[in-house]
Parts: structure tokens; C-alpha cells; sequence
């Protein structure tokens, strides 16, 4: 029977002969996966349990061995895709020497990866790398840069390899120009991969795997099933009485949609914060982001907006607004209670500048006021964003009657204040009101959007609330129609279609 020195020689042995087999370029995947797991101490997990899954292993592998040149890892919270991504990008500055470009979504991103590789080089003391930081560069001329995921952080390096991390956390522009990144060095072919969990439906990480075959990406997926550890539990019992609800209010069992599969997950996320994970959050976001199905957009009226897409500030942009540009008014006078108002300025060229609109401002009066009560306040906050060059109203906002009677709203306003409310298009139906916002919200073949919410004011950051918070009303627990839900979320919404609907349909007017 071997001693343990005997033993831990023999460790040893099978430690050397699989790197220097990883130096040579023919290691096997055991090898690749004994080197992981002796010399770092991590253990990817081997096994596939969900049809049509891969085990990251094997994605780890197929990367390493560059049998894809362009990957999309499609994965759950916590499953291992930065920590896969920070040991494969070390093994291949050490033992290919290339040149690595790991662009991180934000900077907890490149902090993990910072972890991960200093967890990496700290178990080979001999090749001398000290803090890692943004940089390492090794010996043999092995570099690794970590960069943010914006334009001048992906502009100039040029990479053999480059990693995209939390894709579905980038702006589309800034992907694009990622993609420009890995260049070919001899016989090492470039190579790009993208790794991320789908968060958004119509998001950049979405629009990726809806166009991978013609991009010639090759697609990998893993979800909690392939990264928790093994249940050991001899009943199910205890997981039926682990619920989350869903939108339409739907209990959805841990038991039932686990199926027994975590029977043989070969993870190391435990048990335990799957099913406080599980408990905790809505169905759907569970459904996304840790069983990796494709984002439902159930009952979210303007599937299409994204906060970390539309929302713009003094913080990501160099646009600001001003006067000089004229602003147009969108007016939903909710017959009392409550009025609202929507300021949208232009952000297009010169030649179209409506083409791209900003909602700087929104403003809504729920006190009971009649329009012509709360038009003061309107006014005041137009002022800030002046001229005026339109004000867009309900179609039916000249014949409406007042609850508290007399003149219609519109009328009673022309007559106290000399401003004209212009009556959107009367064939605006509710479905061409949400098809005109829709339109705007889609990313276009340039990476941008129509349509953005300035943040930076308080309206600003109602409206965006308003716009994630709109839902479709149900009818037997189901969605339907593209009526809107008539709650207090709806009005600024309402007032903002008015006023696209007048700009897109008559046009836009630089001011006089």
C-alpha cells in the first residue's frame, strides 16, 4: 500500500506531466481538468443535467483548445462564467503567451477577475508577478489587460483573445467595437467570447443568441442545475413547500421544477441559497436568470425598455439639455385626476433632429386639479426647457367634459392662457400609441435607440419608473389586449405616446 510521501509524489508527477503537456499544446481535457483542480483548487463542474446543456467543463475545454473561435456562454448568477473566464485567460498568458483583453460590464466585474487572477498567479510564485491590477504582463511576453466596457476602453488594444464579461451589461455601440478587438498572431488564430446572464428581454444579450448562427457564434448554456452541488436529500418533500410566484400569481414549486435533476448536478453553489434564492425573488427572474430561459416579458406594457439601455445622464453621455434646443409638450389632462405632462427636447442631427428624442422632464398633479388648475405648474417647469414648439393632447381632449363640468380641458386652457393643446392624431388607437414608443425603444442597426429618459431630474426618473412599472391588464389571469392598466403609473406614460405619436405622425419643428 503507498505511503502518503509515495502518494504526494505521485501527485506531483501527474501535476508535471499535465502542464508540461498544457505547455506543449496536447494536453488532454483530464489533464487540463487535474491541473485546475491540483495546482488552483478549482473544481469546474463536469456533468450536464438540463437537455440541450452544457457542462462548463467542456465549454472551459473547447475554449482552451480553440476549437470555437467565437463562444457565447450563456449562464447562471453565480456559475462560474468571470471565474472560468480569470483561470482560462491565465493559462493562456502563461502557457501560450498570448496577449488576453477581458472587458468587464462594470467594475465589480473587473475587480473578480482581478481576484481571479491574482488567485491564479499566487500558486505559481516562480513567474514573478506581483499586485495584479489592470495588467499583467509575464516573462514570456503573456499579457492580460482588463478594461471597461467603454469606447475608449475597447478602442486600440488588439489582443489575440478578448472576453466579453456581463455582455447584457454593455451598451450595443460599445460591443461593437469589442468585436473589432482580437487580431490573429501567427499560428494563435483570435478569438472572442462572450459570457453572460440574460437579463433583459430584448437586451444586447438577447439579440446575440437570436442572430448566433449567421454571426458564427457557437452557443453553450448552463444553468443552476449544472452548477449547484448534489442533493443528498432522501425526499422531495421538503422542496414542494419551496414556492415562487409568478406575475399572473401562479405558485411554482422548487420540486417541480427541479424534477429530480439536482440528483446529479456536480456544482458547488449549495442548496441552500438555491432555495432561499428561489423563495426570495419572482418566478420570472428566477426563470432568466438561474435557469436561463428566455426573458418573459408578461404583462410589462413596453417590452422593449431597458433602464440600463434607455436611461442617460449627465454621467454616461456628453449631451445636456437647453434651451436652445425648444421642447415639445406631451399633455394628458386624466379627465380630473391626475394630470400629467411629458417635456421631450430633440437629440438628432441637424438635418432630422427629431429623429432621436430625450424626455428631459415629466411632471403629473394628482390632488384632484383640473387641467386648467394644474397648467401653471406646467408651465413653470416648460419654462425650464423653452420655447415651446408643440403641446400634444388626447384626441378626444377637445369634446371631453370636465368631471367638475364646463368647457372641454383643452378649450378652457386656449381661452385663460392663449396656449393651444394640438389633439394627437384621432386614429392613434391604443395599440398605435404603444407601436409609436415600441418603434423608438428597439435598438437600431447603429446600437441606439430613438427615444432616451434624462435621469437627472426628478421627473426624469418617474417616468422611467413608470415606464419598467406599466402592465397589461389580465383577463382570467392572463394577458391580454395592449390596453393600458388605468392605475397612477399610466398617465405620464400616456401623455409621452401623445406626443410621439404627434412628432412622428405631423413631424417635428425646430423652434422659430
Amino acid at each position: 500500500m503507498p505511503t502518503p510521501a509515495q502518494n504526494s509524489h505521485q501527485q506531483r508527477t501527474h501535476l508535471d506531466n499535465a502542464e508540461d503537456a498544457l505547455r506543449r499544446g496536447d494536453a488532454t481535457p483530464r489533464q487540463l481538468r487535474y491541473a485546475l483542480r491540483e495546482r488552483y483548487g478549482v473544481a469546474l463542474p463536469r456533468v450536464a443535467v438540463c437537455p440541450g446543456h452544457t457542462a462548463p467543463m467542456d465549454a472551459f475545454w473547447r475554449s482552451w483548445a480553440g476549437i470555437d473561435r467565437k463562444t457565447i456562454w450563456l449562464a447562471n448568477r453565480g456559475g462560474g462564467k468571470t471565474n472560468g473566464l480569470g483561470f482560462l485567460e491565465s493559462m493562456e498568458a502563461e502557457y501560450k503567451a498570448l496577449g488576453i483583453g477581458h472587458v468587464a460590464a462594470t467594475l465589480d466585474q473587473g475587480s473578480r477577475m482581478q481576484a481571479y487572477a491574482s488567485q491564479y498567479f499566487q500558486a505559481k510564485p516562480d513567474l514573478g508577478v506581483g499586485d495584479i491590477k489592470q495588467k499583467v504582463k509575464l516573462p514570456n511576453g503573456g499579457l492580460i489587460e482588463i478594461l471597461p466596457a467603454t469606447m475608449a476602453g475597447v478602442n486600440g488594444p488588439h489582443p489575440v483573445k478578448v472576453s466579453l464579461d456581463e455582455l447584457d451589461l454593455m451598451k450595443w455601440s460599445v460591443i461593437q467595437q469589442a468585436m473589432s478587438m482580437p487580431l490573429s498572431r501567427g499560428d494563435n488564430l483570435s478569438a472572442l467570447r462572450i459570457a453572460s446572464t440574460r437579463k433583459f428581454a430584448a437586451g444586447p444579450m438577447q439579440k446575440v443568441l437570436d442572430e448566433a448562427t449567421e454571426r458564427g457564434f457557437s452557443v453553450y448554456t448552463w444553468c443552476i442545475f449544472e452548477t449547484m452541488e448534489r442533493c443528498q436529500r432522501s425526499s422531495c418533500d421538503g422542496c414542494k413547500t419551496k414556492v415562487s410566484h409568478d406575475r399572473l400569481g401562479k405558485p411554482h414549486s422548487f420540486a417541480d421544477v427541479c424534477g429530480g435533476k439536482a440528483k446529479r448536478s456536480d456544482g458547488f453553489i449549495q442548496l441552500g441559497d438555491v432555495l432561499e434564492a428561489f423563495t426570495g425573488m419572482d418566478w420570472e427572474v428566477f426563470d432568466a436568470e438561474w435557469l436561463c430561459n428566455r426573458v418573459e416579458s408578461v404583462g410589462q406594457y413596453y417590452a422593449h425598455y431597458q433602464a440600463h439601455i434607455h436611461e442617460i445622464g449627465a454621467h454616461n453621455t456628453s449631451w445636456r439639455p437647453s434651451k436652445q434646443y425648444g421642447c415639445v409638450l406631451g399633455i394628458d389632462e386624466g379627465v380630473a385626476d391626475p394630470n400629467a405632462m411629458v417635456v421631450l427636447q430633440p437629440a438628432g442631427p441637424a438635418s432630422d433632429p427629431w429623429s432621436t428624442m430625450i424626455a428631459v422632464d415629466s411632471i403629473q398633479d394628482g390632488d384632484g386639479d383640473t387641467l386648467i388648475e394644474s397648467w401653471p405648474g406646467f408651465m413653470a417647469l416648460a419654462a425650464k426647457y423653452g420655447p415651446i414648439v408643440d403641446i400634444w393632447g388626447d384626441p378626444s381632449g377637445n369634446a371631453r367634459q370636465n368631471v367638475k363640468g364646463g368647457h372641454s380641458p383643452y378649450r378652457q386652457v386656449k381661452k385663460a392662457t392663449g396656449q393651444r393643446i394640438r389633439t394627437s392624431p384621432r386614429f392613434n388607437s391604443y395599440k398605435r400609441r404603444h407601436d409609436a414608443i415600441e418603434n423608438r425603444l428597439r435598438v437600431r442597426s447603429d446600437g441606439e435607440p430613438r427615444i432616451y429618459v434624462w435621469i437627472d431630474t426628478n421627473g426624469g426618473k418617474r417616468l422611467s419608473k413608470s415606464l419598467q412599472a406599466l402592465r397589461r391588464p389580465l383577463r382570467d389571469g392572463i394577458p391580454y389586449g395592449e390596453e393600458f392598466v388605468h392605475d397612477e403609473h399610466s398617465h405620464r406614460c400616456t401623455a409621452l405616446e401623445y406626443s410621439t405619436v404627434g412628432v412622428d405622425v405631423i413631424g417635428g419643428h425646430a423652434p422659430c
